[in-house]
């Protein structure tokens, strides 16, 4: 029977050999996803033989991740401004670059204030659920076209407690949505940011995982 640090080895050259980044780390997250531990918790523990399910679960997330799919996508979920929010392939897999959009907005008002805030492109709740927690006085609304992402970010919004304060509306902003008759203080959006010709040379991860509508709207 294998054990986990002979499972680790192995999978991280199996994942070398397909040029995937950082092998080593990709290869202890998803056996601690599986052994429900810390990626450090592997550490105390390899000399711990795998039961066979979980030498096969492995074995998928490894070739799942050898095909280039999203670490994040593989184990669901993924860390954003210290929350954990659940992710799929129907939404962004938020971005640490978009804590800085947040923190900024954190940043410019008081804890306490009673705002109303926009947030366009729902796409996991990543930024409408920091906010609503952030801003516990405020109601936020939080738009998207997709109905498959509106339907994670209530998702997460449940699982952190802040589904009371977030309106989730299934809207396209470039078609005139109803919420132009509103007035908000904050507006706020992650917009797609890869032009069409851009897109054509994203890595794999990217073009053929995340979904092509909150990369780019050509």
């Amino acid at each position: 029977m294998l054990t986990v640090l002979e499972s680790i080895k192995l999978s991280t050259e199996y994942l070398q050999n397909k040029e995937i980044e950082s092998p080593r780390i990709n290869a202890e997250l998803l056996l601690a996803k599986i052994l429900n531990c810390k990626r450090l918790d592997l550490y105390l523990m390899f000399d711990r033989p795998l039961m066979q399910e979980e030498i096969e679960q492995y074995r998928e997330f490894i070739r799942r991740r050898s095909k280039n799919e999203p670490l994040q996508y593989i184990v669901g979920s993924v860390e954003f401004y210290g929350i954990e929010f659940l992710v799929n392939s129907n939404v962004l897999i938020p971005r640490q670059e978009t804590e800085i959009l947040v923190e900024s907005i954190i940043k410019s008002f008081d804890a306490n204030s009673s705002l109303t805030i926009l947030d366009i492109g729902s796409g996991s709740g990543n930024i409408a659920i920091v906010l609503a927690k952030y801003f516990p006085n405020s109601t936020v609304v939080s738009i998207d076209s997709s109905k498959h992402a509106l339907e994670t970010a209530i998702q997460n919004a449940k699982l952190n407690a802040v589904n009371q304060r977030i309106i989730f509306k299934m809207e396209d902003i470039t078609k005139q949505p109803e919420l132009e008759r509103n007035f908000f203080e904050v507006i706020v959006s992650n917009p797609p940011y890869v032009s069409s010709e851009q897109y054509k040379d994203l890595q794999p991860e990217l073009k053929l995982y995340e979904p092509k509508i909150a990369l780019t709207d050509n």
